[in-house]
């Protein structure tokens, strides 16, 4: 009982955070971290919500408003589920199902004028987010890849996939595996830099960071991570976004591990994945793209914090359904913390 008790009062904490359902509120200074690391305000522009400080601010408001089709739709006791139309400078982070996804979506192609293209690019971190990401699209006639049911779990989770929907105005939305900054990365970037617009991303949500401290397995050069990163990805990536300025470049920051509380139970991981090394390499994209282009995305951190948090409280094995466990996975999280990442993507894409 006490395990439930805790996690279902961790994940309310979180939830009651970032998603808003009365009329005016404050946002709490919630999830503080128990690094110093976490709450540094080094290098970047506030890109709201993908931002963590858009959150931590205190003079910051989220008015929760409705039109007033939708108060006589509805009657005035009904929470706003979406609106895409709202100007108000103060935003409220919308809770987006399926109906309002698919507003988001078409959206999205109307002010493009052609079909959406979403791509996710890196290591398991944004390829489970990307799992996630399109579990929130309607399945109307989505043609995937990668099926299922496919016993070889190297095709399932170390491959590239995407799914495309005619119904969804040709939506186009897919993972690049690239879990490490190298030649085979770039050139990606190199080519989008010679391809028209129609042939390009016009969202591209980046995370390739822990497999870059494990030098030894990928017999990777002598070069750091800050060589690798400013010298060979950043000038890709800038002319990308020199030859398309309407395309977006989001960097996931690498999440904490679970030794952010405790130590890991994998020795091994502890000399080469731990979090003052992931603090060094976050630190070190944050200095890269500060006054580029390139949104950092940190919002996500505090979730992933109150998780450890959580794990710390009691420890428990409970099997996840994408092979990961909760807890006892150093670095990936479950389901619900994806979820939050995906509402987070969705309310960047289209509560504006």
């Amino acid at each position: 009982m006490f395990f439930v008790a805790a996690i279902a009062y961790t994940f309310s904490c979180i939830f009651q955070s970032y998603f808003v359902s009365t009329s005016t509120i404050n946002l709490p200074q919630s999830g503080y971290p128990l690094n110093e690391y976490f709450k540094t305000s080094e290098s970047y522009d506030t890109n709201g919500f993908l931002d963590r400080r858009y959150f931590s601010n205190k003079d910051h408001e989220i008015i929760h408003k409705r039109r007033e089709d939708e108060k006589n739709k509805y009657g005035s006791n009904k929470a706003l589920n979406y609106n895409l139309d709202n100007k108000s400078s103060k935003r409220q982070l919308i809770r987006y199902n399926f109906r309002n996804v698919v507003h988001c979506l078409d959206s999205l192609f109307i002010k493009g004028n052609r079909p959406v293209n979403i791509t996710f690019i890196g290591d398991s971190i944004m390829r489970n987010q990307f799992r996630n990401f399109i579990s929130f699209i309607p399945d109307y006639d989505r043609i995937s890849s990668i099926k299922i049911s496919d016993d070889d779990r190297t095709v399932r989770y170390q491959k590239d996939n995407y799914v495309r929907s005619e119904i969804l105005n040709d939506l186009l939305v897919s993972f690049q595996w690239h879990a490490i900054i190298n030649g085979k990365l770039i050139s990606i970037f190199n080519l989008w830099g010679d391809s028209e617009d129609y042939q390009t991303p016009d969202f591209i949500f980046l995370g390739s960071t822990v497999h870059n401290m494990l030098k030894e397995l990928y017999n990777l050069n002598h070069r750091s991570f800050l060589e690798n990163l400013e010298l060979d990805l950043l000038p890709a990536i800038l002319n990308y976004l020199r030859v398309h300025p309407q395309k977006q470049i989001i960097w996931m920051l690498q999440t904490p591990s679970t030794d952010l509380l405790a130590p890991i139970s994998l020795y091994s991981y502890n000399e080469k994945i731990h979090i003052k090394k992931i603090q060094d390499y976050n630190n070190i994209v944050r200095r890269v793209f500060k006054g580029t282009r390139v949104l950092i995305w940190d919002s996500l951190l505090p979730a992933a914090e109150e998780y450890i948090r959580s794990c710390a409280l009691q420890m428990f094995h409970h099997a996840d359904d994408t092979v990961y466990e909760y807890c006892i996975d150093s670095i990936h999280f479950g389901n619900r913390i994806l979820s939050i990442g995906s509402q987070l993507i969705y309310n960047h894409l289209c509560n504006v």
